[in-house]
């Protein structure tokens, strides 16, 4: 993402808490279908982000899991 976001460019991920009873279910039925899903937390998608060269400006909780905001 970082190579295609403008100077400035903001990048927004919706992801499934894995902490949450969804998120549970669905890392469940994943074991179950293995279709190659897989769930990061939020502290720990927030390191891969970063780990990218990309600053991370929000982590905001929702009922289906999280959005993550960051900028290049």
């Amino acid at each position: 993402m970082k190579r295609v976001l403008k100077p400035n460019g903001k990048m927004i991920i919706l992801e499934i808490d894995p902490n949450t009873g969804r998120g549970k279910r669905l890392k469940i039925c994943e074991c179950i279908l293995h279709t190659g899903a897989k769930f990061y937390e939020p502290s720990e998608l927030a390191k891969k982000v970063e780990s990218h060269g990309l600053k991370i400006l929000s982590v905001t909780f929702t009922t289906l899991g999280y959005f993550l905001v960051a900028i290049k």
